[in-house]
C-alpha cells in the first residue's frame, strides 16, 4: 500500500512539473451523476526541498473555496493513512451553499510527509447531482508552521466534468422484461410440478 501511495505521489509530482504550493487533482477527469467526486489537495514545497526539511511536523493550513453546488454537493473529507501518527484536526466550515473553508492542523510525533517535496492535505468529497462542469475555485490559501514557514501559493481553480448516467435503450428494457417473464413462468411451472395431485 505504501509503495502505491509513494508511486502516486511521484506521478503527481512529475505531472505538476514546476508548480508549487497548493495543488488540486482528482482520480478521474469525468464522473457520472450519482458517483462521489473527490477533490484531492496536495502541497508541494516551493523550492523542491523535502517537506520534512522545511516544514515542521506541527503546521496549519486552510483552503477557502467556492464550488458548483448545483452539480455536486459537499459530503465529507478524508485524510490519508500518513496522518495516522500525526493526530490531525480537520474540518470544513460552510459559509454559503457554494462556499466553504477547509482547515487542517496537525500535532504529534510524526509528520504526514517524508523525504518527498509533495504530500497530501486530504480529500474533499462531493455527491454528484446533475450533469455539467464542476468547478472548484480557491479564494484563499495558506500553510504555516510554528517555525515561521508560510506559503500562500495556490492553484486557483480546477474543473471536472460530470455526465448523466446512461439510460438503457428500449430494446434493452424489452430484453429485461422478457427475461423476467421467462423466469416467472419457469418458477410457476416448477411450483405446479411439485404440488401433489388430488384424487377424485
Amino acid at each position: 500500500m505504501k509503495k502505491l501511495v509513494l508511486s502516486t505521489l511521484a506521478a503527481l509530482a512529475f505531472s505538476f512539473n514546476s508548480y508549487a504550493g497548493l495543488l488540486i487533482s482528482s482520480a478521474q477527469s469525468e464522473y457520472t451523476v450519482g458517483e462521489t467526486l473527490s477533490v484531492d489537495l496536495f502541497y508541494q514545497t516551493n523550492d523542491g526541498s523535502a517537506a520534512a526539511d522545511v516544514i515542521d511536523i506541527w503546521f496549519d493550513t486552510n483552503v477557502w473555496f467556492t464550488y458548483s453546488n448545483d452539480i455536486a454537493s459537499f459530503t465529507d473529507f478524508a485524510l490519508s493513512s500518513a496522518y495516522d501518527d500525526a493526530d490531525p484536526f480537520a474540518f470544513v466550515f460552510d459559509y454559503a451553499a457554494n462556499e466553504a473553508e477547509y482547515f487542517l492542523s496537525t500535532f504529534g510525533t510524526a509528520g504526514p510527509f517524508d523525504t518527498s517535496d509533495l504530500f497530501s492535505l486530504g480529500s474533499l468529497n462531493f455527491q454528484t447531482n446533475q450533469a455539467g462542469l464542476f468547478n472548484f475555485d480557491v479564494i484563499d490559501f495558506a500553510l504555516s508552521d510554528f517555525n515561521g514557514y508560510f506559503d500562500d501559493t495556490a492553484q486557483s481553480s480546477y474543473s471536472v466534468n460530470v455526465v448523466a448516467a446512461e439510460v438503457p435503450e428500449p430494446a434493452t428494457w424489452g430484453l429485461c422484461a422478457l427475461t423476467a417473464f421467462l423466469l416467472f413462468t419457469r418458477k410457476f411451472s416448477s411450483t405446479n410440478a411439485q404440488m401433489p395431485k388430488t384424487q377424485l
